[in-house]
C-alpha cells in the first residue's frame, strides 16, 4: 500500500510505502486494510480487539474517533 496523502500523519508520512503479511492474523491494535461488505469499501486504519471481536478506528474530527464493530462472517482483514 503507497500512501499517496499525509491523511495518515504522523504516524504515516506521505509516500510511505506499507506492507502487509495476509498470513498473519491481526492483533490488538495493529494498522490494518479491512474490506466492509455493507458498504463495500475498503479502509485502511488501527485494528482493536476485544473478546474474539474486532472493531475499526475511525477518525472523526476534532481528535474524536468512532470504533465499528466488524462483521466476522462478511468483513476480511
Amino acid at each position: 500500500l503507497l500512501l499517496s496523502d499525509d491523511s495518515m500523519q504522523p504516524t504515516f508520512q506521505s509516500n510511505s510505502l506499507l506492507i502487509f503479511d495476509s498470513d498473519k492474523g491481526p492483533k490488538d491494535r495493529d494498522f490494518a486494510i479491512v474490506h466492509l461488505s455493507k458498504d463495500n469499501k475498503i479502509e485502511f486504519n488501527r485494528i482493536f480487539s476485544e473478546n474474539n471481536a474486532f472493531y475499526l478506528r475511525n477518525d472523526i474530527g476534532e481528535g474524536n474517533i468512532q470504533l465499528t464493530k466488524l462483521d466476522a462472517s462478511k468483513d476480511r482483514i
